[in-house]
């Protein structure tokens, strides 16, 4: 099936990056719009009626939320590789796994990595501005000062109570994430899914994965660097890096 397709992306966001992996595990070409948070909002507005990304453009139809979006492909493109286990027990795991680490692995990890570089503006700029032209980059650098609560309040990052949970979240799932794993490596049936995906994905910024889509500029703020050693030598950063190899080859 011969669909226009284009993501309307954050370069580094996890809920995005989960997205491309599933466009191309499924072999489906598509345009990628980068965006810079903040000044996103207006655009994805304009589309959906509400400012969050990863939105895709299937012909004239645009879908938010990652979890529906991976959904509508599954109905939509019924000839590539499914992300659901056929089994109607492991499919039902496969989506109770995916939508915890939505609601919770997710959120928790960003807040995480937000705050070990809050205090490097120029590194968020960096970061952020990734690809764009130097003007680009050098006005939304001087912007960010005015945009640092609103990006924080964005984040989820509301207070010192906030952050404090995120990392006890964090902590405790990571921790029982390696006690999902099957003995094939995966977390629902005995092939990679979209629990695999998802989980792998929203564990991405803080290890760190060597895979173009998602690996940071360098050198990282230290806090950062702390915290991607810490999680890149935990059990389960370990097995999110190895779903990277085995399910995430280099496309473009």
């Amino acid at each position: 099936m011969n669909v226009d397709l284009e993501l309307f992306q954050f370069r580094y966001s996890h809920f995005n990056e989960k997205v491309r992996w599933a466009l191309d595990h499924k072999g489906l070409s598509h345009k990628r719009t980068d965006l810079l948070p903040g000044p996103h909002a207006r655009i994805i507005k304009k589309f959906t009626g509400q400012s969050q990304t990863p939105v895709l453009r299937i012909g004239d139809q645009y879908v938010h939320d990652s979890a529906w979006i991976i959904e509508r492909l599954e109905l939509i493109f019924t000839d590539a590789p499914s992300l659901l286990p056929t089994g109607e027990d492991d499919r039902e795991r496969a989506r109770e796994v995916a939508r915890h680490f939505d609601f919770v692995v997710g959120p928790a990890a960003r807040i995480c990595v937000f705050v070990a570089m809050l205090d490097d503006p120029d590194y968020i700029a960096r970061l952020f501005a990734t690809g764009k032209p130097p003007v680009t980059r050098t006005l939304y650098r001087s912007l960010l000062p005015l945009m640092k609560g609103r990006l924080q309040e964005a984040n989820g990052i509301t207070g010192s109570h906030a952050i404090a949970e995120a990392e006890r979240l964090l902590s405790t799932n990571m921790q029982s994430l390696t006690q999902l794993i099957g003995r094939n490596g995966y977390l629902a049936g005995d092939s990679f899914s979209v629990a695999d995906l998802t989980a792998a994905s929203l564990i991405a910024p803080l290890i760190d994965p060597p895979h173009p889509d998602m690996k940071k500029p360098g050198p990282m703020p230290e806090r950062l660097e702390e915290l991607t050693e810490k999680w890149r030598n935990h059990a389960a950063g370990r097995w999110a890096l190895e779903m990277y190899e085995r399910h995430r080859p280099v496309l473009r």
